[in-house]
């Protein structure tokens, strides 16, 4: 995966783990389910938050997952996600 986006208006449609690169997500925390308000609740501390968009900026890196939401049924489209460079992921 490289260079590779899913954002607003995209569906995410699994589970993602990170094996190998960074990605970044964006989101808007008012407009997240609550089910992926209370999985996401660990990231808005180690990101940065634009106060003006009232978004989230994290970058996730080997070994860090999201996408836990779909295992629950939910589908969020409030969410951004791209690959930083050379990506290695596995979905479920």
């Amino acid at each position: 995966m490289q260079g590779t986006e899913h954002c607003k208006n995209d569906f995410l449609p699994a589970l993602y783990i990170i094996q190998k690169g960074q990605v970044r997500l964006t989101y808007n925390k008012d407009l997240l389910s609550p089910n992926a308000c209370s999985l996401l609740s660990v990231h808005p501390e180690q990101g940065e938050h634009d106060q003006d968009k009232n978004e989230y900026v994290v970058e996730l890196t080997e070994g860090s997952h999201f996408g836990e939401w779909t295992l629950l049924g939910e589908h969020i489209n409030s969410l951004c996600a791209v690959s930083i460079g050379d990506v290695v992921e596995r979905c479920s």
